[in-house]
């Protein structure tokens, strides 16, 4: 019986030893059939213990889903925040702040259309509308802007502060009016611009650090003096690189702005008509007085300044061209074909100083037999006159009195 069982136990000995190998744990426990798809195992060293497999996918998946989420977090915000500058801004800027902004002017605003870029901070309105609160329907408003575009600082807005650069106004036009009593079409809010934006619930106070004004137009109806003005194709650019540049058509005729030194700026006039202006002289506006006639030249525009105690003035050196004076009811009358004109106006004091007055063949008539009487007024402001030369070329004299004429011929005066 013992040499039967010894027997027995070394066949199955001999059978699990040609299955796998003898140092093996776990080949017993496999089938023979499967034994090319084991993973072999390291035997352990002696008096060493069994490694442990690092497990990096895991660690890995990890880190890459967290990546993930902060990727979708930013993009979420910045389609946020892209979304918010395209609809949210206009529809604020269009809807409650356009109607803060006309309330606390005094008027009615209105803006068609508005865009901002939320990367460079550039605005683009149109179609922009200020109209007095009780103006007729078919009333012409008081400013139409075509375009208005510029750049937001982002960093001064982070702080509460509302600068704006490269300000472009591209075809404005202006409606102002004065009726007979004197009285503009302006509402008393609109001449404090920036202060009525201050007030406002909004507390807008902005900083306009550069601005130009591209094809403007200026109306301007005087019913007080039965003028009408017109300022078309206004280009003015302040912070151009040669100083301020202003070029215009002024009544039909072509007027450039440029600057001369600091504080002071040369308006360079062409074929004005006098007449348009004669009431806006320092003179009494009932003065009988009438002129007409055209002028070329140049006026330099002397800018007041604190600090140095100048004043505004003008000096002008004009060439004048069929000039017809009438005073008083035609009792005097003089018509001059040309002249030259060199003057200096301190204002407001209205002092006038003629440096030089030429006239070329001038032809006076004096009728009635006596000269008009002027306003004491007008006497005042005449006395504030200082004439430092005055020359007579070839001149006429006519004097009509008691039906009869007296003419003096070829006149030399100086």
């Amino acid at each position: 019986m013992d040499t039967k069982k010894k027997s027995s136990r070394e066949k199955e000995k001999e059978n699990t030893s040609s299955s796998g190998d003898h140092g093996d744990r776990f080949g017993r426990i496999a089938p023979a059939a499967h034994a090319e798809n084991r993973t072999p195992v390291r035997k352990p060293q002696a008096g060493g213990n069994v490694p442990v497999r690092a497990r990096t996918s895991g660690r890995k998946n990890g880190r890459r889903s967290r990546l993930q989420m902060v990727v979708f977090f930013v993009v979420g915000l910045l389609l946020l925040y892209v979304t918010a500058i395209y609809l949210v801004v206009p529809a604020v800027v269009q809807g409650p702040l356009a109607r803060e902004a006309g309330r606390s002017l005094g008027c009615r605003l209105r803006l068609e259309k508005f865009s901002l870029s939320p990367f460079t901070f550039r605005f683009r309105g149109e179609g922009i509308l200020l109209k007095s609160p009780n103006a007729a329907a078919d009333e012409k408003p008081l400013l139409q802007v075509a375009v208005v575009s510029g750049r937001i600082q982002l960093l001064p807005l982070l702080q509460g502060l509302v600068r704006v650069g490269e300000l472009r106004i591209e075809q404005p036009e202006v409606f102002l009016s004065r009726d007979e009593s004197g009285s503009y079409n302006l509402p008393p809010t609109l001449t404090q611009f920036k202060k009525g934006l201050r007030n406002t619930r909004l507390g807008l106070d902005p900083d306009i650090l550069s601005f130009q004004v591209v094809d403007g137009t200026f109306i301007f109806d005087d019913q007080l003096t039965g003028n009408r003005h017109r300022v078309e194709h206004l280009l003015y650019n302040p912070d151009a690189v040669g100083g301020p540049q202003l070029q215009a058509m002024v009544n039909g005729s072509p007027v450039t702005l440029s600057r001369g030194s600091e504080d002071l700026l040369q308006l360079q006039l062409n074929a004005v008509e006098l007449g348009r202006y004669l009431t806006y002289l320092p003179v009494e506006k009932k003065l009988p007085l009438s002129l007409s006639g055209r002028a070329d030249g140049t006026l330099e525009l002397s800018l007041p300044n604190g600090k140095t105690g100048r004043r505004f003035e003008i000096q002008g050196v004009l060439a004048l061209q069929n000039v017809h004076v009438a005073a008083g009811k035609d009792t005097v009358q003089a018509d001059i074909p040309a002249a030259k004109f060199s003057f200096e106006l301190a204002l407001p004091e209205g002092r006038l100083r003629i440096r030089e007055l030429v006239l070329r063949q001038p032809a006076f008539v004096f009728a009635g037999g006596s000269l008009p009487v002027f306003p004491a007024q007008s006497a005042l402001w005449l006395k504030k006159t200082d004439v430092q030369r005055l020359l007579i070329d070839q001149g006429r004299i006519a004097l009509q009195a008691g039906g009869q004429t007296f003419h003096v011929q070829d006149l030399q005066a100086s």
